[in-house]
């Protein structure tokens, strides 16, 4: 069905507001036969919705939105005939829409942003049609409260993020129409959101929409709140202003309103019963180009309302925070075969843990237009993921005001401090970040040999012959050199495909093995959890149920992936460093903590460590917790040291790349005192 976007109606009653003061009769006379035929249309629109449903063919997406469209159609034209006169078209029209939604109520479908969306689509400037036109000429006044009207909707829409393309513009043009920034008491006492919020919650009232009924009471009571004129109270005013009402409030009552949330999750499949609740959707970054970012938002086990909220993203460039993050990490399941089991280490048993598949292209995150998948880089996936968290907090408003902590692993490290720069009030910290191209990368020779996974005489190859930051950067520009190519084959060969560089002592998977041998190919300095996990994950995240379940939807892919196959991400960029930038977020009071896995080659804790103190060195930040051991329960859970009170190093003993897969407890109690602000136990 065809629904006009609301920025069309607002341009329809933009428009006949200024023109007002020069409508001829027959002008208003044409514009009532045209609303007449509107009227008509919405009457077989209401028809077709009747014949749709009889057929039973619906897919479950159709069949929302008819159910969502006879909601508000029902409300819409029952509050039109209630307030607005005895119209007998209205009437039939109301009581046709009544009778096709039955029990369903407005709260059990609706959303602060879709209801603005729905209602806005509505044609609600017929409902001025109808109004004496000697009123509209001899009461310029009239005109200054509708402009205050509009001003109003339009604050109210720029403030929750609907329309955004076009409500600032059409806030400006309407505050400068009438001269001043009106308020919502400008043109109706704020009470009477509650008295309409609350008459819309009941059912329609089947004998208040007969023909002729007696409306001088409600009329009455409602006129009373407005700041109009009584001759100014046409009923059709008065019915347009009501329905208009319903949009104002549903913004106003969206924080602490108890309607379902669009996104809720009822209940993921094979999932154990848990007291938390979960979310997951989209948040469009780009309405032009079509480009949303899918997220999975687990609230806190206990407490949810005092704990901080944590944005967790994975790296890649281009690999799922919900597939390794949540479904592999720290989130609350893991996938075994059909069902979900807990994960008793989950982060979200100390903060509300938001994970976000970014850039788009990854995961369930897309754009129509493939070009968006093309040349992504750093400062363009920033700015992405600052529009997502600002259209985020829209979706979550009784979030704003907590701490945020953003946290991630591997090309994170890239991803979190450009974030930052743009958002400094945020909190962050990051684990095996790639923060210096030269020293993360070199650092791996030195893990390997140290580790007895090559020889002395390929040790020495490997960092004076060609190290491994030369290899990836010629690799990079089709450009490898035959000493290079030479140094990495018996690389390659030594360290064997059978070990996982993400954790020297981790078994692989033997059935996914070849999987494995693709991951000292630069391609694959990414995220990559142990495989056999990586294949319950992507089966479960394939399923059409799940799927269903998440409100996900798979554009421009067949399946679900781990790692994204069509992002052409500018790999360059991981040669530019990104400690640069955590030392200015560090000079404007960020608190940083930098951990590792000590079983990681791919960025091994040496590199990190030395690049940490001597970021320290520079900022002029002295050692106030010096090197020393720290444990979780009776063991020694790793090293760590702090650079006076905002910068730290950590490693978990025993971790890999994917620290919380490898060493869960160890992770958690990390976690847990960087949150809380305290130094890792000693004992």
């Amino acid at each position: 069905m065809l629904i006009l976007p609301s920025w069309c109606l607002f341009s329809l009653v933009s428009l006949r507001c200024q023109a007002l003061p020069h409508f001829s009769n027959q002008s208003l006379k044409d514009d009532t036969a045209t609303a007449a035929e509107q009227l008509r249309e919405a009457e077989s629109e209401t028809k077709a919705l009747r014949m749709m449903t009889q057929r039973m063919i619906l897919t479950q997406e159709e069949m929302e939105e008819v159910v969502l469209k006879r909601c508000w159609l029902a409300r819409y034209w029952g509050l039109a005939v209630q307030h607005g006169g005895g119209d007998p078209d209205r009437s039939k029209l109301a009581r046709d829409l009544s009778d096709l939604t039955g029990e369903g109520n407005i709260e059990s479908m609706l959303s602060v942003e879709m209801g603005l969306r729905e209602l806005a689509s509505l044609k609600l400037y017929l409902l001025w049609l109808n109004t004496d036109d000697q009123i509209w000429l001899d009461n310029p006044s009239q005109i200054q409260d509708h402009q205050a009207w509009l001003t109003y909707y339009w604050r109210r829409a720029l403030a929750h993020g609907v329309e955004e393309d076009i409500a600032e513009d059409q806030l400006q043009f309407w505050i400068s129409r009438s001269g001043q920034p009106p308020t919502s008491h400008d043109a109706v006492d704020a009470s009477i959101e509650q008295q309409l919020w609350e008459a819309s919650r009941r059912e329609i009232d089947h004998s208040s929409l007969a023909p002729g009924a007696n409306h001088k009471r409600t009329d009455s009571e409602l006129s009373s709140h407005f700041s109009l004129s009584e001759t100014m109270l046409s009923q059709t005013w008065k019915a347009m202003a009501m329905a208009a009402l319903v949009v104002h409030l549903c913004i106003f009552m969206g924080v602490e309103s108890s309607l379902p949330h669009p996104d809720k999750i009822a209940r993921l499949p094979g999932q154990p019963h848990v007291g938390f609740q979960q979310f997951s959707g989209y948040v469009t970054v780009d309405g032009i180009k079509n480009r949303a970012l899918f997220y999975y938002f687990v609230e806190a086990e206990l407490d949810q309302a005092s704990k901080p909220l944590v944005l967790w993203l994975n790296g890649g460039p281009g690999c799922s925070s919900l597939g390794v993050g949540a479904f592999s990490e720290n989130g609350p399941f893991r996938p075994n075969g059909r069902v979900l089991i807990r994960n008793e280490h989950s982060w979200n048993r100390e903060a509300n843990m938001l994970y976000l598949e970014t850039p788009v292209g990854v995961g369930f995150s897309y754009a129509t237009d493939s070009s968006s998948y093309v040349a992504v880089d750093d400062e363009a996936t920033a700015r992405d993921n600052l529009v997502f968290l600002q259209g985020w907090f829209n979706k979550f408003p009784q979030y704003r005001n907590k701490d945020l902590f953003i946290t991630g692993e591997s090309y994170a490290g890239h991803y979190i401090p450009n974030l930052q720069s743009l958002w400094l009030k945020l909190t962050g910290r990051r684990s095996n970040p790639v923060l210096e191209f030269a020293t993360d990368l070199n650092s791996r020779a030195e893990y390997f040999w140290s580790h007895g996974l090559i020889s002395d005489s390929t040790y020495k190859m490997f960092t004076s012959a060609c190290n491994y930051s030369r290899y990836v950067s010629e690799y990079y520009r089709d450009s490898v050199s035959s000493i290079c190519s030479l140094v990495m084959k018996q690389v390659s060969t030594e360290t064997s495909r059978f070990v996982d560089k993400y954790d020297v002592t981790l078994d692989v998977c033997i059935s996914s093995v070849l999987s494995q041998s693709k991951v000292i190919s630069p391609k694959q300095v990414s995220e990559r959890i142990d495989v056999c996990i990586e294949d319950e994950t992507v089966n479960y995240l394939n399923r059409k149920d799940v799927q269903k379940a998440l409100h996900a939807r798979l554009v421009g892919v067949r399946r679900w992936e781990v790692c994204s196959n069509i992002l052409d991400y500018e790999v360059l960029n991981i040669e530019i460093p990104t400690i640069n930038i955590v030392g200015s977020l560090i000079n404007a009071g960020i608190p940083v903590l930098i951990y590792s896995g000590d079983q990681d080659s791919v960025i091994p804790l040496t590199g990190s460590r030395t690049l940490v103190h001597k970021l320290a060195k520079e900022l002029g930040l002295n050692t106030t917790v010096p090197y020393r051991a720290w444990f979780a329960g009776k063991q020694v859970g790793g090293w760590t040291q702090v650079y006076g009170t905002i910068l730290s190093f950590a490693t978990i003993r025993g971790a890999s790349h994917e620290a919380p897969f490898s060493q869960p407890e160890r992770s958690l109690m990390l976690f847990k005192s960087f949150l809380q602000g305290k130094h890792l136990p000693e004992q």
